[in-house]
């Protein structure tokens, strides 16, 4: 898949580090939001419900 220069993806090849920073923003403003909406404390931990991959 080619990366389109306008994606944040896309941004960070090209270096262009204002455009990445502002792309990067959006994502983390709208991660937060999906947490207040679902009511998810985003200070408490995650806690995983079983061992992910081998044990030893």
């Amino acid at each position: 898949m080619p990366l389109d220069e306008n994606s944040g993806a896309g941004q960070l090849t090209e270096r262009d580090g204002k455009e990445a920073r502002s792309w990067m923003d959006k994502h983390i403003v709208d991660f937060r939001r999906g947490y207040e909406l679902a009511n998810f404390d985003i200070e408490s931990p995650v806690v995983w419900p079983m061992p992910i991959g081998p044990t030893a």
